[in-house]
């Protein structure tokens, strides 16, 4: 049993560029998410949905990695039912829901996208980027890639998961695909082990933390991640003002 998130960012940025108990999710992605204060940044804002799937495994056990851990479907034909989420809207810090806004999926295997809702059918917001994010439980408590796995085949060079990894500096946690560090960069983060899984901690005389960046796609699937109602943590401001509030939901799997 394991939880998964597929995050695409449709994103209208106001700065420069205006399964079973299984479950995926989708969203827009950013460049950075930061657990400090950002007084005095230049406006920003975007759009993104977190949406879930059904698997379908055909009676077959599910897939594993050569040391067993259970993985998600290599093939799109692994996904089944999606269950929508909210559209949400990141202003300057707050998120707030996006009225008027949906998402559409003509039909399993093609590409969706977030839709203002229009009389003549729903407008197509332009698209910043897809993310999609699996908790594999304890012995693999993180895996993502920047595709949205449910259409595309998971077994080329050019598509393929990535564990957590970081490149930190000083006390930021940034996300990075092959990133040198395998652990956080400061101590007693606020957003572990709700975000990031405590298999994740430094050493405990490390410096304090001072926040977490890296692709934002990532960093909402594993928010979403938190609550078994993976819009909860964004309809109760978890994430407000920079900053991350939220307790992890005892019935969203463990987090390691």
């Amino acid at each position: 049993m394991y939880n998964s998130t597929s995050v695409s960012l449709s994103s209208k940025l106001f700065s420069k560029h205006g399964g079973s108990s299984h479950r995926s999710k989708k969203g827009v992605k950013s460049n950075t998410a930061s657990s400090s204060s950002q007084q005095g940044s230049p406006p920003l804002a975007f759009l993104f949905v977190v949406n879930e799937f059904q698997f379908n495994e055909h009676g077959e056990a599910p897939s594993a990695d050569l040391w067993g851990s259970t993985v998600p479907p290599r093939w799109p034909v692994g996904y089944g039912e999606e269950r929508p989420g909210t559209v949400f809207r990141f202003k300057n810090g707050e998120v707030r829901p996006a009225r008027g806004y949906s998402w559409h999926r003509a039909e399993p295997g093609r590409m969706g996208f977030i839709g203002r809702d229009e009389d003549d059918g729903p407008a197509e917001m332009e698209r910043h980027s897809t993310t999609s994010v699996f908790n594999c439980w304890r012995f693999l408590p993180c895996i993502w890639t920047n595709t949205d796995s449910s259409i595309t085949p998971m077994d080329t060079i050019n598509h393929k998961w990535f564990p957590l990894a970081f490149h930190n500096v000083g006390g930021v946690t940034r996300i990075q695909v092959g990133g040198r560090d395998r652990t956080v960069a400061g101590r007693s983060p606020q957003w572990m082990p709700h975000v990031i899984p405590k298999s994740f901690a430094t050493h405990s005389s490390a410096p304090s933390s001072q926040g977490l960046g890296g692709p934002l796609g990532v960093i909402i699937g594993l928010m979403a991640l938190s609550h078994r109602n993976t819009d909860h943590p964004f309809m109760n401001q978890c994430w407000s003002d920079y900053q991350w509030s939220g307790v992890r939901d005892p019935g969203a799997g463990e987090s390691c």
